[in-house]
């Protein structure tokens, strides 16, 4: 009785109406997967990592998309523990639950993959989501190809142990049925979209430097973009920039934009020390700096008594009125100044108003460099992040050296007072990718100093999953009810104008 049970057991095969004889413990493979190797990838990885590039960008549509992946791979999770659990007690309905798994992952990860397409997805991040994206595509269709194909030898292998079993349906596997035919038009609209992704091209500056593609960013150079142009988030292509190739290229360049040379509040970051070194006059931007003030402003300068705060808006004005009247410097004034290289770059080709501008900035920079954040190499973003900071975050170890050789401060602080080598050290506590050694090397080399890793844990904004997912959804919902208020607003007026 116990063999015509056993033997009773039919599974119906996930490529068609093909019926054929369990064989005890084939189930068992699948079902590790579904049950443990599965979770683990799409639930609990993503749920404890720190994530790792997106930091930078958090706009609506980039939230969406992610947030819809994350929602996308919650879902799929429990589905696979659902049908990893029927294949493990060998449930009837086992192999009918595995297939519509596999193929409600394939549809979603297609429709996943044509998001960014469909939908206006202006960021840098635009080609990595993209290829993230037709990684879970691959990965998905990869798990049906490898099913199918276990699910068939399996299935033949039943055939030829059935002494006597015919099956005329057995012919051609069901691939002519609809799901088999929509699974391989999937897979071909996936791996379109995929080649898509992997030949997409910046359009603009930033993508262009996130890419590491230097010849694009010339190209929109030559086409009028200002190399010190930024994000809604205030990342210049300084910050993004993936090679130091790109690095060399943008500071040899400079900003066309007068204004960006000027000198603002938070460019001062050791006011007492610049008032004090400005009182000795150690160099002569100093001195040359001196004899530009006003009687009264140097008396204040002079007179210890007088907070250097009070002082701090007037010294921001007559910085600025230096570097915008230009001086002529001859060349005996430069030896007793350690000048950085994009100051000795530039000494030698000056061709405008422009260039003098930027080089009294720089000699400014180079005169005070503990007290003056450089132009260009310590711009700012939101986060009061300078480049040297993402580059330590995402262990970028020849663009940090590029980055230091021209001057770039290692000791600078972002809005929740971490260096660099904070952001270095934070990426090799969480293991993530990247040479952090190197990186941590090289700024400790450079004098760089840290924080508590404590301190640091508590104070970097992690963007996780579930964070994304939450916020695109509040962002989408007030979003759409904004639009509804709008349309209302439309259809009101348009009423009263028919009245």
């Amino acid at each position: 009785m116990k063999k015509i049970r056993d033997q009773s057991k039919v599974l119906s095969s996930p490529v068609g109406n093909l019926k054929y004889y369990e064989k005890p413990g084939w189930l068992l493979l699948p079902a590790i997967y579904f049950l443990g190797l599965q979770p683990l990838l799409l639930f609990l990885v993503p749920l404890v990592r720190y994530d790792e590039f997106r930091l930078p960008a958090v706009d609506s549509t980039f939230l969406l998309t992610l947030s819809a992946s994350a929602w996308r791979n919650l879902f799929i999770t429990f589905f696979g523990i659902r049908a990893g659990l029927k294949l493990l007690q060998r449930d009837q309905d086992a192999a009918v639950v595995t297939q519509r798994y596999l193929v409600f992952s394939l549809l979603s990860s297609v429709f996943l993959l044509l998001l960014p397409f469909v939908i206006p997805f202006h960021s840098f991040l635009r080609k990595p989501i993209r290829m993230e994206l037709a990684q879970g595509f691959f990965e998905a269709a990869l798990i049906l190809v490898l099913w199918t194909i276990y699910a068939f030898l399996s299935a033949q292998s039943a055939r030829n142990e059935a002494v006597g079993r015919t099956d005329q349906n057995a012919a051609g596997l069901g691939w002519k049925s609809w799901s088999a035919r929509g699974c391989i038009g999937l897979i071909l609209v996936g791996s379109g979209l995929s080649l898509a992704a992997l030949f997409t091209k910046p359009l603009d500056i930033f993508e262009a430097a996130w890419d590491g593609d230097a010849g694009a960013v010339r190209k929109f150079v030559r086409a009028g973009v200002d190399v010190n142009s930024t994000t809604s988030k205030g990342n210049s292509p300084l910050h993004l920039a993936q090679t130091s190739e790109i690095v060399e290229f943008i500071l040899s360049t400079g900003s066309q934009v007068k204004e960006s040379y000027l000198v603002s509040s938070f460019d001062l970051l050791d006011l007492s020390g610049f008032v004090q070194k400005l009182r000795l006059g150690s160099n002569a931007v100093s001195l040359a700096l001196r004899s530009q003030l006003s009687a009264t402003l140097l008396e204040k300068v002079s007179n210890a008594q007088i907070p250097v705060e009070d002082l701090r808006l007037d010294l921001i004005e007559e910085l600025n009125r230096f570097i915008v009247t230009g001086h002529s410097w001859p060349d005996e004034t430069f030896p007793g100044m350690a000048l950085s290289k994009s100051t000795s770059d530039l000494r030698g080709r000056i061709t405008s108003s422009l260039d003098m501008i930027r080089l009294n900035r720089l000699l400014l920079d180079d005169a005070f460099p503990a007290q003056i954040g450089r132009t260009g190499i310590d711009i700012r973003n939101a986060l009061r992040e300078t480049p040297l900071h993402l580059a330590a975050f995402d262990a970028r170890l020849a663009v940090s050296a590029s980055l230091i050789e021209h001057g770039a401060s290692v000791n600078t602080t972002n809005r929740f007072g971490l260096t660099p080598l904070d952001h270095a050290l934070f990426g090799k506590s969480k293991g993530r990718k990247g040479d952090f050694d190197s990186v941590i090397a090289l700024l400790e080399s450079k004098g760089a100093k840290a924080n508590s890793l404590a301190l640091v844990n508590s104070r970097i904004e992690k963007v996780d999953w579930t964070e994304r997912m939450f916020s695109a959804c509040r962002k989408c919902w007030f979003e759409l009810l904004a639009l509804r208020k709008s349309i209302a607003a439309l259809q009101t007026k348009d009423v009263h104008e028919k009245v």
